[in-house]
């Protein structure tokens, strides 16, 4: 979770993202803002950094921005490692 301090009313945010795979299936990445989802993207190509776009969205005044990944489901057996994400830069642009 991170402070935003915003410069409009609606935000369009790109992620560069690199995809991390531990085991078969696709990594799904979940965008709030203040608690509330936003966007919802699924990483499925493995050792790419990618760009994905979401909005433009309305984001409300004051609300932090959080960047999730759920864990897997079904939950993976033990000692196995979940799919990750390296994350290397968020791009606010606001309108």
């Amino acid at each position: 979770e991170a402070p935003v301090a915003a410069g409009g009313r609606r935000l369009r945010l790109t992620l560069e993202g690199y995809f991390v795979r531990h085991h078969p299936g696709t990594l799904e990445v979940r965008i709030l803002a203040g608690g509330l989802p936003i966007a919802t993207r699924r990483f499925d190509r493995e050792r790419v950094w990618e760009s994905i776009e979401i909005g433009p969205v309305d984001w409300p005044a004051g609300a932090p921005l959080t960047i999730s990944l759920p864990p897997p489901n079904p939950p993976l057996p033990s000692g196995q490692m979940a799919n990750g994400m390296l994350f290397d830069r968020a791009t606010l642009d606001w309108q």
